[in-house]
């Protein structure tokens, strides 16, 4: 959603330079951080330390997409000869991603939810 869609009171935030609108933005962004910090801090398994295998698994993620797109840009212009320098690295990334994903669901998560909302098992709880 862009700004420039806001209406009605919200329509003045679309000006930098309200002073209340960038100290109530500011606010709430800090606000919001700081809730995701106290939760790590009070549940252990939440809050932060949720976040940062996300973290990582979103700057993976924009590297394989990267790398698709240098490949891809390689191969349009016609130099199919050099498309193993981006198409390797690119292999590799999505092994490791999708190795990942699946080491952090079974392991993280003894239940397996991500896997189980996917592809679900007959005879499991939740299924039928």
């Amino acid at each position: 959603m862009r700004l420039s869609n806001l209406g009605g009171p919200l329509r003045k935030l679309r000006d930098p330079s309200w002073r209340v609108g960038v100290w109530t933005c500011s606010l709430a962004v800090v606000a919001l951080w700081g809730s995701i910090l106290l939760m790590g801090i009070t549940d252990p398994l939440g809050g932060i330390n949720s976040l940062f295998p996300l973290f990582g698994i979103a700057n993976q993620l924009l590297a394989a997409i990267a790398l698709t797109i240098v490949t891809v840009v390689v191969v349009k212009k016609g130099y199919l000869k050099w498309m193993w320098i981006p198409g390797i690295p690119l292999l590799w990334d999505l092994t490791v991603d999708a190795d990942r994903v699946v080491a952090e669901d079974l392991l993280r998560r003894p239940e397996g939810r991500i896997l189980d909302a996917a592809l679900p098992v007959p005879g499991r709880a939740g299924c039928r």
